[in-house]
């Protein structure tokens, strides 16, 4: 009996066990701010409800690309890495770090400043991980990135939608495919 229940738990569990991480590995997920959780369409709504005088340090961010980075990070066990200049503002991180903690989301830490940010990245990554330690970057530009990086390492997002349901399916089948 105990052991028909346990091969029909892992039936049932199996996809979701292929996504969970080795815990030997960390998965780390480089996060830009703007046209990720604050996308055109949102600041436009949110523009116009306040008559013209919202500016981003305000801006709520999009509830339905919050409850997506949550996804993600419930899916995965991935630790956030802030990119986005949003870190180098002390108002900007407090109003960052308060909405993010409304969806039980943390920064692990964030990128230093030392010109772009492939290069950031790369400096965090050598002081910070160890061999099998995988990681994926949510950026809508990709500037100073690709030069650095491969494209299976970058989910561009669109702006205009930020991190919606199929940019989220998309980052998950990647991650996938990555810790594999």
């Amino acid at each position: 009996m105990i052991r028909s229940l346990i091969i029909g738990e892992m039936k049932v569990n199996r996809k979701e066990k292929l996504m969970k991480i080795n815990l030997t590995r960390k998965l780390y997920i480089f996060l830009d701010v703007d046209g990720v959780l604050n996308n055109y369409n949102h600041y436009k709504k949110q523009h116009e409800k306040y008559g013209g005088k919202f500016f981003m340090q305000n801006m709520p961010f999009n509830p339905k690309s919050l409850q997506n980075l949550r996804k993600i990070i419930d899916k995965t066990g991935a630790q956030i890495v802030l990119t986005s200049s949003w870190r180098k503002s002390a108002p900007c991180m407090t109003v960052l770090e308060a909405r993010l903690c409304e969806y039980g989301i943390k920064i692990f830490d964030k990128t230093g400043d030392v010109g772009s940010r492939g290069n950031e990245i790369i400096d965090w990554l050598f002081e910070n991980t160890i061999d099998g330690d995988e990681f994926i970057i949510i950026d809508d530009e990709l500037y100073d990135l690709q030069e650095s990086f491969s494209n299976m390492r970058i989910y561009k997002i669109d702006p205009r939608y930020g991190l919606d349901r199929k940019a989220t399916n998309g980052i998950l089948e990647r991650i996938s495919q990555m810790m594999k």
